[in-house]
């Protein structure tokens, strides 16, 4: 499967570069079934690696209208 190959090179060109890391960026909680980003999180997993918890990003907005339109609309993305 393409995003699998994909993914795959990506990697190796990676490690080949010297890199220990690759992050594939979040994943839902398993205890979640219902979560939308439930099966990104199943591709993700397949890859193996390690689950790490950071701190959440948070958003600090200047422009409240703004905002609140990107938050209105981000669902229909």
């Amino acid at each position: 499967m393409a995003p699998y190959a994909l993914q795959f090179q990506i990697m190796c060109k990676a490690k080949a570069l010297g890199y220990k890391w690759y992050d594939l960026w979040g994943i839902a909680p398993c205890t979640e079934p219902n979560d939308p980003w439930q099966k990104i999180s199943t591709f993700k997993r397949k890859f193996g690696g390690l689950v790490s918890s950071f701190v959440p990003a948070l958003d600090h907005v200047y422009d409240h209208a703004a905002y609140d339109e990107y938050v209105r609309t981000a669902g229909d993305a």
